[in-house]
């Protein structure tokens, strides 16, 4: 049950639509799955400084086009429904960068996780 928990989000997918979003300077800051327990399913969080000033719908539609270049097997069933964006100064953003530190870096790092659980985040960028 735990993995098919795990890999019943595209991962793959996440990292390609970030090195996107970071060409187009969405400035992204934090980005990972967290999995969503009313819902039973994963959610992409999203979190970027533009919320304030550009807001949501704007990087919501960044992020729509974004995907819509993307080929179906590279977004692997992503659709903007599946993220979240949200201001990086929630506080449970502020939990994460307390508990985890700072991660950053590209494909070739093991992104840290703490436990198989599905309740772990599954962390792509905090910083």
């Amino acid at each position: 049950m735990v993995a098919e928990l795990l890999v019943s989000f595209p991962r793959e997918a996440g990292w390609k639509l970030l090195e996107k979003m970071d060409a187009a300077n969405l400035n992204i800051s934090v980005a990972y799955w967290r999995f969503i327990e009313e819902d039973e399913a994963w959610r992409l969080i999203l979190a970027t400084p533009l919320v304030g000033t550009k807001g949501p719908l704007f990087i919501g539609r960044e992020i729509q086009m974004l995907l819509s270049e993307m080929p179906e097997q590279e977004r692997d069933g992503l659709s903007l429904r599946d993220i979240a964006i949200v201001n990086p100064h929630l506080l449970e953003i502020d939990n994460l960068r307390s508990r985890y530190g700072r991660i950053e870096g590209d494909r070739s790092i093991q992104v840290r996780r703490t436990s198989i659980d599905h309740t772990e985040p599954f962390i792509y960028r905090l910083i």
